[in-house]
């Protein structure tokens, strides 16, 4: 039997491609590090921990089921037609904007915080439409108020 690197003559594929005896490799000495923390250009000053925290509250899962129930089940993207049986509550007003403005540090500031817990601030969205809204939540603000406007009457 062959080994998987070497053809029927036993020659091996590519002999340019591998590390050659003698040489350095390219990064000898580097040390590649993460840029984690408040180094990160994503940091939004620690607050990533306790919106984490805040997700697994019974309140939120209240919130969660609150909104399906109203929005019947069902994706209310405009125009979605996924068939779809998994759901996400999605915050029309960013979650974590709402935690910065109301200067929430700490899980009982969250949780008597109502404007996160107000049900016309969600909306249910299948996984497909809420991943391609990403990044593009501020584009969807007033189509989504005005949908809830609408079922709300």
């Amino acid at each position: 039997m062959t080994p998987w690197n070497k053809n029927k003559k036993g020659m091996r594929l590519s002999p340019k491609s591998e590390f050659k005896k003698g040489s350095v490799p390219w990064n000898k000495g580097e040390r590649f590090e993460a840029v984690s923390g408040s180094k990160n250009h994503l940091w939004k000053g620690g607050i990533t921990k306790l919106v984490d925290r805040i997700r697994k509250t019974p309140e939120y899962f209240e919130w969660r089921v609150n909104v399906f129930k109203r929005d019947s089940f069902s994706c209310m993207m405009p125009l979605c037609i996924n068939r779809a049986k998994e759901f996400n509550a999605h915050h029309i007003k960013d979650f974590s904007s709402i935690v910065e403005e109301n200067n929430i540090s700490t899980l009982d500031q969250a949780i008597k915080c109502a404007e996160l817990w107000d049900t016309n601030n969600g909306i249910t969205l299948c996984k497909k439409c809420h991943s391609r809204i990403r990044q593009h939540e501020k584009e969807y603000y007033t189509i989504f108020t005005n949908l809830i406007k609408l079922y709300d009457k």
